[in-house]
């Protein structure tokens, strides 16, 4: 298993066998087994029981689905912002239709004049 330590302790080797450590010291492994080996074996290495063992596949999930997190969220926005888009023109294409509907009932009216108009004009030529 190739694990490495990140250590912030700059003691030599020599030191790291005799003087016990009180640091908190920092594995990471990209190994996908997990177990007390981990922690153990880079313990023995600095000489210390704190030891906090990173497992990097675990952590670039993480990351990964915080990513993807964050797109969902950015997708959701976009998402509602184009339904609050959608529905404004709706209620635009609604006023709209309502508008033209008025307009053609006004044309069909004025149309309707129109011809009783002509109709009038043409009997009085007639006679």
């Amino acid at each position: 298993m190739d694990t490495s330590s990140g250590q912030i302790d700059t003691k030599q080797s020599s030191d790291m066998d005799t003087t016990p450590s009180h640091k908190l010291v920092v594995c990471w492994t990209d190994s996908e087994e997990r177990g007390a080996g981990d922690g153990d074996s880079c313990g023995r290495l600095v000489n210390t029981d704190k030891v906090l063992v990173i497992n990097m596949s675990t952590l670039t999930n993480y990351f990964m689905i915080q990513r993807l997190m964050s797109t969902y969220e950015r997708l959701m926005s976009t998402y509602e912002r184009l339904m609050s888009t959608y529905e404004r023109l709706m209620s635009t294409y609604g006023r709209l239709m309502s508008t033209y509907e008025r307009l053609m009932s006004t044309y069909e009216r004025l149309m309707s004049t129109y011809e009783r108009v002509m109709s009038t004009y043409e009997r009085l030529m007639s006679t």
